[in-house]
């Protein structure tokens, strides 16, 4: 009996000391597949590196991978510590493809680099193919990750990458096609893209949850003030600055913003305020500029958004004038705008309604239909305005052109039927008492015969209001918003002269 139990034990030992033998020779063989991983175009290295056999559990710590993508690209990325369960018994066998059920990793630091240099070709196809050939993992997550982006060795970008989940990932690293997945959940925080040398875009907050996805408090800015940044540049250039509560698009396509595609449900843009700010002291820069409709019909990518609201929205245009420290001002807030739909691979029209305050007092309705089938960028737009004091003007007017305006507008119709060359349309305007007051260049006197002129010259008709038409060739060097403001204008120089 004694012998038996002797004979038992001396098996269990046996069994035990196979047991860590075969867990140290899988150890030493996965240890060897990484290691022998190590090309021209990829490093990798770790610290300790633990196999559990029975439950096929692999453990890795400190792994430090330096990867080549292409010519100009590549990343480094360390783990402190990666596990992978559940591997499956083929993959022990054959290290081309991996089957695993969960792949956790901790406290990543990824850095990605980027070489900008015309007179490198792409040598993708000289990157030689991995012996790791398909990965198949039934839940992949990234936890408390930090990501850095680096353009010729300059830091550009960084980001927190709070969590990242991908159920059913498959990839055949032999393929340039995106990696399939069933669905994925991220959250990013604390994300700041120098974009150039003039601008940053800062973003507290970005989750997608698998159907939605919401960014908070984004910020797009210019790094100089306005006065620094005027005195870097050569010609005229829009200062901006734009910030948004949040923005959300529901029902988003993950798979094809992974194409640089956009496609989803809804989007909604809450509380954006823009500042923007033109220096007209500085030259023009005579550069053709696609109208925006245009621009629109001739994407590449695909836009495809059903629905698009913007809420309490305001902006904000400064224009600096002939005058020393003279700033024009107009401002649009409490504005709602509503798209409905964006596809620019479908021949159906963009229909916009927008619903607008000029300073806070007097409302501006006007809705667009947006020609998606037409390249010229065709469009059309009416719009009302109603009980305008024409003191709310004057924040602008009076700096840019050195006029005073007084008087009332009780209503003002327009339509506009325009593309990226020339516009046409009507234009009624109900005022009373309507007269101006031109200043000399210095602001500080009064062009008394000049003022008298010109109110000779305006027609304040009480009783009725006419209806002009308008004809407007579009400069093609400025934006939409310029091309619209000078076929109003031109309505409203044919209704009071």
């Amino acid at each position: 009996m004694k012998n038996g139990y002797y004979f038992i034990g001396i098996l269990i030992v046996i069994v035990i000391l196979l047991y860590i033998y075969l867990e140290r020779s899988i150890e030493k063989t996965i240890g060897e597949s990484l290691l022998n991983q190590n090309e021209i175009s990829t490093k990798i290295d770790f610290k300790d590196l633990k196999f559990n056999l029975l439950r096929r559990n692999l453990e890795i710590q400190t792994l430090q991978i330096q990867q080549k993508i292409n010519n100009t690209d590549s990343v480094n990325i360390t783990v402190p510590e990666l596990v992978i369960q559940n591997i499956s018994p083929d993959a022990l066998q054959d290290i081309t493809q991996l089957d695993i059920k969960t792949v956790s990793i901790q406290s990543p630091d990824i850095s990605l680099y980027r070489i900008i240099d015309s007179t490198l070709q792409d040598s993708s196809s000289q990157i030689e193919s991995p012996k790791l050939q398909m990965i198949s993992i039934e839940l992949f997550n990234i936890e408390n990750g930090n990501v850095k982006l680096f353009i010729q060795d300059s830091l550009r970008g960084s980001l927190a990458l709070k969590s990242l989940r991908i159920h059913d990932l498959k990839h055949d690293l032999l393929s340039d096609k995106i990696p399939s997945f069933k669905s994925t959940t991220s959250t990013l925080t604390n994300i700041d893209i120098h974009l150039d040398p003039f601008h940053n875009l800062q973003i507290q907050k970005c989750r997608f949850d698998g159907r939605d996805l919401s960014i908070e408090k984004l910020k797009y800015y210019n790094i100089f003030d306005q006065d620094k940044f005027q005195s870097m540049i050569d010609y005229e250039t829009d200062w901006i600055n734009v910030s948004v509560d949040k923005i959300m698009f529901k029902e988003l396509e993950f798979r094809e913003l992974l194409k640089q595609n956009v496609k989803t449900e809804e989007l909604n843009i809450s509380n954006p305020i823009a500042i923007i700010y033109k220096n007209k002291r500085i030259p023009h820069l005579n550069k053709y500029k696609p109208i925006l409709t245009k621009t629109l019909t001739t994407l590449d990518n695909r836009l495809q958004i059903d629905t698009t609201i913007v809420s309490n929205a305001s902006i904000t245009y400064l224009e600096q004038t002939a005058i020393e420290g003279s700033k024009g001002k107009l401002t649009l807030d409490k504005s709602n705008i509503f798209f409905a739909p964006i596809n620019n691979h479908t021949k159906q029209p963009v229909m916009v309604k927008a619903n607008l305050f000029l300073s806070g007092n007097t409302p501006i309705n006007t809705t667009m239909k947006i020609y998606m089938d037409r390249t010229n960028g065709e469009f059309h737009m009416t719009g009302s305005v109603t009980q305008l004091n024409a003191d709310d003007l004057n924040p602008f007017v009076y700096p840019s052109q050195n006029v005073r305006t007084f008087g009332f507008i009780k209503d003002m119709y327009f339509t506009i039927e325009g593309n990226d060359e020339r516009a046409t349309g009507n234009f009624k305007m109900d005022y009373s008492d309507f007269r101006v007051e031109l200043k000399k260049q210095d602001q500080k006197s009064n062009r008394k015969f000049l003022t008298g002129l010109a109110n000779l010259f305006i027609t304040n008709n009480k009783s009725s209001a006419k209806e002009v038409s308008i004809k407007q060739e579009r400069d093609q060097s400025r934006s939409i918003f310029n091309f619209l403001w000078r076929c109003i204008l031109n309505g409203m120089l044919h209704t009071l002269l």
